[in-house]
């Protein structure tokens, strides 16, 4: 992978637009939808509602963090230890290190509303990623 890190060329384009505060209110949005969707309609609000609502809102406005993911990630892997803690993640098969794994940490919570830290979500996870056109696999290491 060639280091391209979408997450802070996103935060830089916000930035130089002048809409820094961008990310803050679509969160506000996001929000304020999931809550009145989860009141009105008896639907839990979790980071499955909140994944939805933001790639909604981001595939509307035309400004999404999860553009371009698919001109540059075909397939993510992410491997737990057996105690369910995140060991590691590879990126069409490389393993990120330093600030390209919390790049790819954060994209990935911020695209699915979802903490991936622990196994608790990774099923979800990876639907989630599918429906975005990324392949997604969850591994099991033992490291005791």
């Amino acid at each position: 992978m060639d280091n391209f890190d979408i997450y802070s060329w996103n935060k830089n384009r916000y930035l130089k637009e002048g809409v820094a505060d961008t990310i803050s209110k679509q969160d506000k949005m996001v929000d304020a939808v999931a809550s009145a969707i989860s009141k009105n309609f008896d639907i839990p609000k979790d980071g499955g509602l909140t994944g939805t609502i933001r790639v909604a809102l981001a595939d509307f406005i035309g400004e999404g963090i999860t553009e371009g993911w698919n001109d540059k990630v075909e397939k993510i892997e992410m491997i737990y230890t057996t105690n369910g803690d995140l060991y590691s993640i590879k990126v069409n098969g490389e393993k990120q290190r330093g600030s390209d794994l919390n790049n790819i940490k954060q994209l990935i919570i911020d695209a699915t509303g979802f903490d991936i830290n622990t196994d608790q979500h990774a099923g979800k996870v990876a639907k989630f990623m599918k429906g975005l056109g990324i392949d997604v696999s969850v591994g099991e290491i033992d490291v005791s």
